[in-house]
Order: structure tokens, then sequence, then C-alpha cells
């Protein structure tokens, strides 16, 4: 706004000089100068100090050696000598107990692998002894084995030569019987051709002394023919039982190999006994080689029976043998697999009992009372529990029990490896 012309501040103020007025702009001319000079400043600084974070690291980083005089780098180097040396020198102390430690622990296991191999030397040795005494005890029961055989085959070489005399026997009263047969007819022909009425002769007369003494013939013959056939029965059922016999030991014979008898004709005793009594029934009143023969052939099953017997007591002699041993090395195992605490003891125990259980399984508050109750072992215990789970040879399975009306569930621990 303008100032009127009656306010009073401009009426009397006196008249401007120009020459202060032309300072005045000169001062303003300078102060414009100076302002764009100091925004240019401003510029400056400001495209200058753009990277100043950078640039502040970098100054922190770098040494500037000039900065710092050598007593001061000398007494840096000894404060730190100072600060340092006991350290290092704890740290080599340290180290050189590890090391006498280590050297320690070096000659231990030096001594167990040691003491290991030698047990393992002794332990072959011993093995290969008892290979050898096995195979001379093999050799041995083959040599029994094939004397035995060839005692079977002289046997039914002479059991073929009794069945060939039976059969002479047997065609020779056949022939008998048909020659004594064919007398028989012959001689009844003569007393029926004698008993016929003559001419000449009455038929009320009596018969004469010849036709008497041939009635008592013919009733001789026929006594000495039906005890023909007796004995023929007889000896046909004897050559039946004996070929039946042959056949039999024939085939207990082809089924004797070299390895000894794998299969008996009798799967049990009261089988045998059986056929025993069936053979004495049928020969009651058989003679004396007859008898002989069937104690040859009891003798036969009894001798089969002994050799089954001694082979199953060698086999699980043999078994349990294996067993100790396996367990004995699975134990060793054990222990060098896990030597820490007892630990591989307790998981060698564990794996005994489960083979010597039912089933292969336990109950594992059952399982707890085979060790004491102390909490290092019960810890132990548990422990090897893991491992064996761990390693897939047991697990764990949940069985529910009804006790008191309330269902109660127990843990049992199964071994899944088969032996």
């Amino acid at each position: 706004m303008t100032p009127r012309r009656n306010d009073v501040r401009f009426i009397d103020a006196p008249q401007m000089p120009m020459t202060y007025i032309k300072s005045l702009e000169q001062c303003v001319n300078r102060l414009q100068d100076s302002s764009l000079k100091l925004q240019r400043t401003l510029c400056n600084l400001e495209n200058n100090s753009r990277d100043f974070s950078r640039i502040k690291k970098l100054i922190a980083c770098q040494r500037v050696y000039e900065l710092v005089t050598d007593p001061e780098i000398r007494d840096a180097q000894s404060s730190l000598a100072v600060q340092l040396e006991p350290r290092i020198s704890a740290l080599l102390s340290k180290a050189e107990e590890m090391l006498q430690e280590l050297i320690e622990k070096e000659n231990m296991l030096q001594e167990e692998v040691d003491k290991r191999e030698i047990e393992l030397d002794t332990e072959m040795k011993k093995a290969q002894l008892e290979l050898k005494q096995d195979g001379k005890h093999l050799s041995q029961v083959n040599q029994r084995k094939q004397q035995k055989q060839k005692n079977e085959k002289k046997e039914l070489a002479e059991l073929k030569k009794k069945m060939k005399r039976m059969e002479k026997d047997v065609k020779a009263l056949e022939k008998e019987r048909e020659q004594k047969e064919e007398e028989l007819k012959l001689q009844k022909q003569r007393v029926m051709a004698e008993r016929k009425p003559s001419a000449i002769k009455s038929p009320k007369k009596s018969p004469n002394k010849k036709a008497k003494n041939t009635e008592i013939m013919l009733e001789k013959m026929e006594e000495q023919i039906k005890e023909l056939d007796n004995l023929i029965y007889v000896k046909t059922i004897l050559l039946n039982d004996k070929q039946r016999a042959l056949t039999e030991t024939q085939h207990e014979f082809d089924d004797i190999s070299e390895e000894g008898l794998k299969k008996k004709k009798y799967l049990n005793h009261p089988e045998f006994f059986k056929r025993a009594l069936k053979q004495i029934e049928t020969k009651f009143y058989a003679q004396d080689d007859d008898i002989t023969e069937f104690e040859a052939l009891c003798g036969f099953y009894l001798k089969s029976l002994e050799i089954d017997d001694s082979k199953i007591l060698q086999e699980i002699f043999k078994h349990q043998e294996l067993r100790t041993n396996c367990i004995e090395n699975m134990k060793k195992l054990c222990k060098f697999l896990f030597p820490i605490d007892n630990l591989g003891s307790t998981v060698a125990r564990i794996v005994e009992i489960l083979l010597d259980s039912k089933n292969r399984e336990i109950y594992i508050s059952k399982l707890g009372l085979e060790f004491p109750p102390e909490q290092n072992r019960l810890h132990r215990l548990q422990t090897a529990i893991t491992l064996l789970n761990k390693f897939e040879i047991t697990e764990i399975v949940c069985e529910e029990e009804l006790r008191d009306g309330q269902n109660e569930n127990k843990m049992i621990l199964r071994l899944t490896v088969d032996n």
C-alpha cells in the first residue's frame, strides 16, 4: 500500500541523499554476490559429502603412519606382548598335555590291539585243530558207514540166496503134490474098478481084504496130501513174508546213501512193533532160520535207530558249540564297539536273553530284573535298548493286558533279526 500524503510519519521525514542510495546499491550487489558464492559452496559441499560414510570408513581403516611415532608403536608392541605371552604359554602347555594324553591313549589302544590279535590267533589255532579233529571224526564215520553198507549188502545177498532156496523147496513140494495127486487118482480109479460087481460074483458078498487095504491106503494118501497142502500153504505164506521183507530191506538199502540213513522205513517205534507182531503171528510155526532172519531184521532196525540217535546227538552238540562260540564272539564285538561304561556287555547280555527266551521276546519289566537296580545300570540298559532299536536289531511292541478290570499297557522287547 502506498502511504498517504496526509500521514504524520511522512510529513517531517528528511529527504535521503543520492550518495547514500548508491552506497546501499553497492552493498546489495555485494550481498547478492556473496549469496551466490555461498550457494555455489553449498552445492560443492553437497556434491562432495554424498559419499561421506564410505570415506569415513576408509579413513578409519587406513593407518596413517605419519601421525604415529616410533616410541608409541614400541609401547603398543610391548603392551601387546605383555598381554599375549601368558595366554600363548598357557595354550602351549594345554596342547602339550593333550598330546601326552593322546600318546597314552594310543599306547593303551595298541596294547589292546596286540592282546586281541593274540586272542584271535589262539582262537584261529583252536578252530583249525577242531576242524582237523572234525575231519578225522567224519572220515572215521564215513569208514564205519561204508563198512555197514558192505555188511548190509552181504546180508541182502544172503537173504536173496535164502529166497531162492525157499522157492526151490516150494517148487519141489508142488511137484510132489502133483505126483501124489496123480497117484491118488490112479488108485481111486483102481478101487472103483475093483468095487464094480462082476457077472460071476453076487453083489451081496462082502468086500475082500484087498479093497479094505486100498481104502486104508487111500485115506493115508489123502491125509498126506492134506499135510502137503498145509505145508505148501505155510511155505507160500513164509515165502510171501520173506519177499515182502526183502523188498522192504531193498527199499531201505536203496534209501541208504553215502551220507547215511536219510529216510527210515518206520517213522516211529509203534509202526515197527506192529509189523513185528504181524510177523510173529504168522511165524509162530516157523523154523529157526525164520526166527534168525526176523532177529536180523530187528537188529538192522535197531542199528539204524542207534545211528540216527548218534547223529542227532552229534548235531545237537555241534549246534550248542557253535551257539556258545557265536555268543562269545558277539560279546567281544560289542565290548570292542561300545567300550564306554560297560555298554557293550549290556548289549550282548540283552541279545543273549532274547535268544534264550521263548518266541525271542521278553517284557521290559522282566528284563530290568536281570540287572541290579542302580541308576547307572538302568541308564545303561535304556541306552543299550535304544541302540538296538536304532540298528533295527530289536523293536518295542506295546501289548494290552486286562488286570483288575482295567487295561494296562506292557512294553515288550522283540528280536527282529533271524539267527
